[in-house]
């Protein structure tokens, strides 16, 4: 298994009903499922969990490494952070 996603990476789904969405990696667990967000449909209160061969990393953020650990920071600016990053 060559690349391991780590939190602030930035996703892209490739299966599932949200295929082609960009998404932060918020949490990996022991078992190497991650949790994403999107600021938008999934935000950071409910992350979802997906497993990590379903999703292809286009970028990483030590912006958004920061943003996360930031109480005060909304979705709204997590969902403007994830357009930034994949232009």
């Amino acid at each position: 298994m060559g690349n391991k996603l780590i939190v602030g990476d930035i996703v892209v789904s490739k299966l599932g009903h949200d295929k082609n969405k960009p998404f932060i990696v918020v949490a990996v667990d022991n078992f190497g499922f991650v949790d994403i967000i999107d600021g938008k449909c999934r935000v950071k209160e409910k992350p979802k969990k997906k497993n990590p061969k379903h999703l292809e990393k286009v970028a990483h953020s030590d912006d958004i490494i920061e943003k996360l650990k930031l109480v005060t920071t909304t979705n709204s600016e997590l969902n403007k952070l994830i357009k930034t990053q994949i232009k």
